[in-house]
């Protein structure tokens, strides 16, 4: 466990603390929430009228109206940002109701209160006030996972052994349809993708449960393990939620956009408003990239 100077989280070092756990047929699920999402529950509850977190007045009721407030904040930063990114009121309701009660069974939570920087840039503090919005959101005694080492995975390469380790296992990939390409470039054409859209999954997240359900029990032989690696921020967070100890066998992995690594010289980064942070950290691409 890792103690920061504002906010304590698990800090697994290596890539392998995940792929064990697979390989010892612990089913498992993990979702992220970095300093964006955070911030933004801030702006929601402030709105309403709350200088900090009200946690002697939570309730379903209050949480719906939160999850309006979340998504109307929302739509104002997208209008500032010049973005289209659509969550629904609905969604964030049933994320916000996932973050303030007790976990299920080996359903992992991993936030961050800190921008991102990696190499020779330092890794700047913590957001006090984000850091205690986490503490007082998350039930007592809670203790999150790091969300932040996916990327310092992608960095460093270690990212890559999801597809080498686990290579003799069914994976199917979640996320925007750049991925499409992922199996090619990682050298395993067995993997599948389901395509969600970039900035608007939410509003069919519905859909997408009932097909992931679907796809999940024509893949399923016996024990065969299902792993999904996804990327897509909110409306992923809640898809694996709902989906977490329904699905047999399943690994569910959310790992933010650091799969985006495989896309570093891909035209698709300049056309697409889901890559960002790769530029922000290195000129030039990780250097275990050219042995792929």
């Amino acid at each position: 466990m890792f103690k920061g100077a504002s906010l304590d989280f698990w800090n697994p070092t290596h890539i392998n603390y995940f792929i064990n756990r697979i390989k010892n047929k612990e089913s498992f699920s993990i979702i992220r929430f970095n300093l964006d999402a955070w911030t933004l529950f801030i702006t929601a509850f402030n709105n309403m009228g709350f200088k900090s977190w009200p946690k002697n007045n939570i309730n379903n009721n209050f949480l719906k109206k939160l999850g309006v407030s979340t998504a109307k904040a929302l739509e104002v930063r997208n209008k500032t940002n010049g973005m289209n990114y659509i969550i629904t009121a609905e969604n964030f309701e049933g994320i916000l109701k996932m973050i303030v009660n007790p976990k299920p069974k080996n359903f992992h939570l991993s936030v961050s209160d800190r921008t991102y920087y990696y190499g020779s840039y330092p890794i700047p503090n913590g957001k006090p006030w984000v850091a205690n919005l986490i503490k007082q959101m998350c039930p007592p005694g809670e203790i999150p996972f790091n969300s932040l080492v996916w990327k310092t995975w992608a960095m460093n390469g270690q990212i890559h052994k999801l597809f080498t380790d686990l290579k003799e296992y069914e994976i199917v990939l979640i996320g925007p349809h750049y991925l499409s390409k992922l199996p090619n470039i990682v050298k395993n054409n067995k993997i599948k993708h389901i395509k969600i859209h970039e900035t608007n999954a939410s509003i069919n997240i519905e859909k997408q449960i009932k097909k992931l359900i679907s796809l999940h029990e024509k893949l399923q032989n016996g024990d065969k393990k299902i792993i999904y690696i996804c990327e897509g921020g909110a409306p992923v967070n809640w898809l694996i939620y709902r989906l977490h100890g329904k699905l047999k066998n399943a690994y569910m992995l959310d790992v933010g956009r650091s799969l985006d690594i495989y896309f570093y010289n891909d035209p698709i980064r300049k056309k697409t408003p889901h890559w960002q942070w790769g530029g922000w950290v290195e000129p030039n691409p990780p250097t275990w990239m050219n042995k792929i």
